[in-house]
């Protein structure tokens, strides 16, 4: 069964609407920084793949005929970083399952894996919350030390 949600008349802005567009944008400023703090823990993590994974790799995959090197690999840093960044959008499994082979099973591949993740994506998730939260903040102490005591938002009933 199908219920509709309630409808706000046309031609009205809510001047709350207006304030979170405005507070989002001012913010995007801060996600420059956050993208040089992405890069940077990419960057590190790409290199700490390579210390770690390219003498594995080079064993399983180079050294033995019948197993094929992967796409993606920790043999030379382009390859690393774009494995990385792979591994921080959710594609991790495969991946795994591909340094693992190469390790013949040894069980530190999971820890930096499970590492990277927790490093990258919570990092730098929270960072991002925390920007936005700060935004909001300095809005409604500006709007406190403003003097205006009645709300920004005014609520539409139909």
């Amino acid at each position: 069964m199908y219920i509709p949600a309630p409808s706000v008349p046309s031609g009205e802005v809510l001047e709350h609407d207006e304030g979170l567009i405005d507070i989002i944008a001012e913010s995007i400023s801060g996600l420059v920084y956050l993208s040089v703090i992405l890069g940077v823990v990419i960057y590190a993590l790409s290199v700490i793949g390579m210390n770690l994974f390219k003498p594995p790799y080079e064993d399983h995959y180079l050294n033995n005929p019948d197993a094929e090197m992967p796409r993606w690999n920790y043999i030379d840093f382009p390859h690393s970083f774009i494995l990385l960044f792979r591994i921080l959008c959710g594609e991790w499994i495969e991946l795994l399952y591909e340094t693992l082979e190469a390790t013949k099973g040894n069980f530190w591949p999971v820890i930096f894996y499970l590492g990277a993740l927790v490093m990258g994506n919570f990092l730098i998730l929270n960072l991002f919350l925390a920007l936005l939260l700060n935004a909001f903040g300095e809005e409604s102490l500006n709007s406190k030390s403003d003097g205006d005591d009645e709300p920004k938002c005014r609520s539409v009933r139909g």
